[in-house]
């Protein structure tokens, strides 16, 4: 920046210099001081933009040029100042904003140290930037005359600055309320406002914002078919006001996103939110990077999100409320928001949100747990086992107008995951279904994918219904001829479930399709224990539960394990005589096991005064041999192995006594 002053300094001393052969001489006195105004400012620029507020420079010599160049920035000195806090000072500082918004519009417009009442909005056009002197020693309370400069509102009702257009800013400035009776509590700080139109690249840094006890101190704003992108805010400090920042992207069509935040502070007494980010418009991707946000307590919340289309992102931030009540959260993310990102520290009570839709919190701190998916595959079979090309069967799988075969040339991708060739030859369209997904109705999202191998582009896409009830799909193979993992993760339309499938218009080898809840990345192949193979070596412990004696011939057992032990009663009578307690049906209703489930009965040693339990062949369940077992009574405990059919009928596998 000194190279870049020198230029336009020397060029304009030059000019002032041949200039003065032809001037009389109350004319060179007159350009002798301004001379040395010059060069003193210069100095002063040169620590900082260190302008003295007494400095006095008539308005045709506030514009320097650098050079004759149309991209030159030129700096313009803001003069007639009071600067006393007191008097109004709007009128000289609004026209050098004006008179910077001429021309090329690469101006800086410098103020110098001063307290600088406004009265009306200041109005900072696209291109020109308004620089202080930074904000005086004290940012805990803004001491007047102290040094710095700082802008002391009495607007009324609205922002004291307004920007509206590209690449506008603010630097090393003090913007507060005036606390006369006249102004205190009406007026909000700072607002980037798109109306209809796009704003972009607007910078503030060192800023610090203060008091603005009934309003916002800094707010992004946008509305009918507004946005506002690519903003860059920097070592902002704000201190006291009703919101600290708003995000708001007002209507459907209008957004606020990609806009960061690096460092700086949120702190004092934040009233109502700290950070207040909402749609119903796109308000995400903001970047919030280094900050610490820690009013001691906010009536609402220090963050709150909220919108379908909202999120941030707060990347090793300090969230902290020391007097925050233990029953408030100091962040709140609505229900319908998704996909923010929070980390760093977190202090004092809690964040209330719905982790499974946002798993990227994770907070350092002991009163929270963030939450991530599980990563076991969902999708039954997907090692593509049992096989029968005869019929065209897949045993866990559909295929709609496909006919499939396993291809042995080529080598599994990952051990014992089947590799399939699905030839396409329909007119409609071909489908990979599974033949259901177990349900997790605590998620929202849903995470899939297959490896598909085919030179034909677009032949194969990963698809299922959305949250909005539509079909959504993933990006196609790119017939490239080599192996490319075909995938999405998206919102589902929880009220018939996720319902994935593979559509496929195109010949193409598939293997290890992957399923999980969440929105997670996925870890196609199989474990050592998975869906799709099983090797252990060790311990295999099993649930046992116990079964009542039930009345009746039709029993229910829960789902909960796989060995019954069947509970009996003994009769008090005498003499005893014994008695039989038979089964016909197991879970035949809505209960059902699913088909391969298999069972194991534990029988109770019986006779006399000990009820028997005997399972009867019958039309519900098949018998090896036999039409009871056990057939009498029995001296020792024996069991009996069924597998079920999945419509409520049951095969015996195996037996062990009861003859």
């Amino acid at each position: 920046m000194r190279d870049a002053l020198s230029t336009p300094v020397i060029f304009a001393l030059l000019s002032i210099a041949v200039a003065s052969i032809f001037l009389s001489l109350q004319q060179r006195n007159e350009i002798q001081i301004l001379h040395q105004e010059l060069k003193e400012q210069k100095a002063f620029f040169h620590q900082h933009h260190d302008i003295s507020p007494t400095s006095k420079i008539n308005q045709e010599a506030v514009n320097i040029h650098s050079s004759s160049s149309q991209s030159a920035t030129r700096y313009l000195y803001v003069t007639g100042l009071v600067g006393d806090g007191q008097a109004d000072d709007t009128r000289p500082i609004k026209r050098a904003l004006k008179q910077a918004s001429k021309g090329n519009r690469n101006a800086i417009v410098v103020l110098p140290k001063g307290d600088f009442k406004i009265t009306k909005p200041l109005k900072i056009k696209g291109g020109v930037k308004l620089v202080g002197q930074g904000y005086g020693p004290n940012p805990l309370q803004i001491k007047f005359q102290h040094g710095g400069s700082v802008l002391i509102s009495c607007v009324g009702e609205g922002y004291a600055i307004d920007i509206t257009e590209h690449s506008a800013g603010v630097e090393n400035l003090g913007i507060t309320e005036s606390r006369s009776e006249e102004c205190v509590d009406r007026s909000s700080g700072v607002r980037v406002y798109a109306n209809s139109t796009l704003v972009e690249s607007v910078t503030m840094s060192n800023v610090l914002i203060y008091q603005f006890m009934n309003g916002t101190s800094l707010s992004l704003e946008a509305e009918n078919q507004g946005g506002i992108a690519y903003a860059s805010f920097k070592d902002l400090r704000i201190r006291h006001a009703k919101v600290g920042i708003k995000l708001e992207a007002k209507d459907t069509g209008s957004f606020v996103n990609s806009n960061a935040f690096h460092d700086g502070a949120i702190s004092g007494g934040i009233t109502d939110i700290a950070v207040h980010a909402s749609g119903p418009g796109a308000c995400n991707d903001n970047l919030f990077a280094g900050m610490v946000i820690e009013p001691p307590s906010t009536n609402i919340a220090h963050v709150y999100v909220t919108g379908p289309k909202t999120n941030v992102r707060m990347n090793d931030i300090r969230l902290e409320g020391t007097n925050m009540a233990e029953d408030k959260p100091l962040v709140i993310i609505d229900d319908d928001s998704y996909g923010n990102v929070m980390n760093g520290l977190l202090g004092h009570t809690f964040i209330k949100a719905d982790l499974n839709r946002n798993p990227e919190i994770t907070f350092a701190t002991n009163k929270m747990v963030g939450l991530q998916a599980s990563t076991l595959n969902q999708f039954w079979n997907s090692a593509f086992n049992g096989l029968d090309a005869s019929s065209n069967s897949l045993p866990g799988w559909t295929l709609e107008n496909l006919d499939a075969s396993y291809d042995t040339n080529e080598e599994e991708l990952h051990p014992n995951q089947r590799i399939i060739s699905l030839s396409y030859s329909s007119s409609q369209v071909g489908k990979l279904k599974p033949l259901t997904v177990n349900k997790s109705p605590i998620h929202s999202f849903a995470s899939f994918g297959i490896y598909a191998k085919t030179n034909v582009q677009g032949s194969i896409i990963a698809a299922m219904k959305s949250s909005g009830g539509g079909t959504i799909s993933s990006s196609s193979h790119t017939g490239s001829g080599t192996w490319e993992f075909i995938g999405m993760s998206s919102l589902y339309d929880k009220t018939g479930g996720a319902l994935p499938y593979f559509q496929i218009t195109g010949d193409v080898n598939v293997t290890s399709p992957t399923f999980v809840y969440g929105q997670s990345q996925l870890s196609p192949g199989s474990d050592l224990l998975s869906s799709s193979y099983a090797q252990m070596s060790g311990l295999f412990v099993n649930n046992v539960i116990d079964v009542e004696l039930q009345e009746g011939d039709q029993w229910v057992i829960q789902k909960g394990g796989n060995i019954f032990e069947l509970q009996t009663t003994t009769s008090t009578e005498t003499p005893c005589t014994t008695s039989y307690q038979q089964i016909r049906r197991i879970n035949a209703g809505s209960e059902r096991f699913p088909k391969g489930s298999i069972i194991t009965l534990l029988f109770p040693a019986c006779g006399d005064c000990i009820k028997c339990i005997q399972v009867v062949d019958n039309a519900y369940i098949t018998l090896a041999s036999g039409s009871l077992f056990p057939t009498s009574v029995v001296s020792k405990p024996t069991n009996i192995v069924l597998i079920s059919e999945g419509d409520g009928t049951w095969k015996e596998l195996s037996r062990n006594g009861g003859s």
